[in-house]
């Protein structure tokens, strides 16, 4: 057995879902492994994952190491702009194979772990190196969705991508997951959740008094800041506090205050925190109000393929309702939360996806 494993890591920067599945990965290896050494490659700021990833130190190579989609806020997809950045990334996909394959024999990698960049994959079979692919979703199926495979350019794409998982050693997919289309070998874990801590102290630090009961609802798009919030439709419902997270000016009101307002707290808590979320069916969120087992009010993005995977999981497994994109826009949630908080509580999942995936990880050390 390894003590001291060099893993190479490779996280899409297609919001923050991605990071936060595998640093709960890597905070359960870390446990396993005290003296490993981690290089991450991902496009995100460094201080955005030293910050959910905690005390462990890690080498960081800021690239992006997949494409996902270029979207303009999380409900929406720039089309034009995704093309554009599919056919840069592909450009020279043989030879960033080779670049990265170099990399990875000079670093001395013995593992790659990937979260969901299929060039870290081709990589690490190139470099005769196991490559774990940690995935709730695929490229390929985003591909698929989104765009025509009938053109030649996009078919192009769509094969390297299914190739490159496929040269996978194994695929963990953490529950609720789109089985992946090209991996060889899978193995189905438990869903990946980082525990947050239910804190009463956030009514006090949002100003509300000891004696206000309204149920506090947390109003966001999986911790990515939007303008696609009514928050003038959320004016006129007093009976709820809101959190909200936005990036332009709220109207004044003493029952919505922002999520910069907790900007010191962990997401994770945040939600452990509230009675209540609004927000669209993305992993993270979907696995964190089951957790908690709170009411979720949620909206599709449209063509996202795993969202009807999710939306199924959502309704085994939570107090959760889904409204159309028109009821959204027009700030339609009294009414489905005011459903929600009188159904029964759901049976508890276990949650320990990451401590799964970190055995398996640990037995190809």
């Amino acid at each position: 057995m390894n003590s001291s494993p060099r893993i190479s890591v490779a996280i899409s920067a297609h919001g923050f879902g991605h990071l936060t599945q595998t640093v709960a990965v890597l905070q359960a290896l870390s446990h396993r492994y005290e003296n490993m050494t981690l290089r991450i490659q991902c496009a995100l700021e460094r201080s955005i994952i030293a910050a959910r990833l905690g005390r462990h130190d890690f080498e960081h190579e800021r690239i992006p190491m997949d494409v996902g989609l270029v979207q303009p806020d999380p409900l929406n997809v720039d089309m034009s702009s995704s093309l554009e950045a599919y056919a840069v990334f592909h450009q020279h996909f043989d030879e960033n194979i080779k670049t990265e394959s170099l990399k990875l024999k000079n670093w001395g990698a013995d593992i790659v772990l990937s979260n969901i960049s299929y060039l870290a994959l081709a990589a690490a079979s190139s470099a005769a190196i196991p490559g774990i692919a940690l995935a709730s979703l695929t490229w390929d199926h985003i591909v698929k969705a989104y765009f025509d495979l009938d053109a030649p350019e996009v078919h192009a794409w769509y094969q390297q991508i299914q190739e490159a998982y496929g040269q996978s050693t194994l695929a963990l997919l953490p529950e609720p997951a789109l089985v992946g289309l090209s991996f060889k070998q899978i193995k189905h874990i438990a869903p990946i959740y980082v525990p947050g801590q239910r804190n009463s102290i956030i009514r006090d630090e949002l100003g509300l008094k000891t004696d206000d009961k309204k149920p506090l609802a947390l109003f966001s798009l999986g911790g990515i800041a939007s303008a696609q919030i009514p928050a003038e439709a959320m004016l006129k419902q007093k009976d709820f506090h809101w959190i909200v997270d936005m990036d332009r000016t709220l109207p004044s009101a003493d029952h919505i205050h922002t999520l910069a307002q907790l900007a010191h707290w962990p997401y994770r808590d945040v939600i452990a925190s509230v009675d209540a979320v609004i927000g669209k069916p993305g992993y993270g969120t979907a696995v964190e109000v089951a957790a908690h087992d709170l009411p979720f009010v949620y909206t599709r993005r449209g063509h996202f393929p795993d969202e009807p995977i999710i939306s199924e999981w959502l309704n085994r497994h939570t107090r959760s309702l889904e409204i159309s994109n028109a009821d959204w826009f027009a700030g339609n949630f009294t009414q489905p939360l005011e459903t929600l908080w009188q159904r029964n509580k759901k049976p508890g999942l276990a949650f320990n996806g990451a401590e799964q995936a970190a055995e398996i990880i640990s037995d190809l050390l």
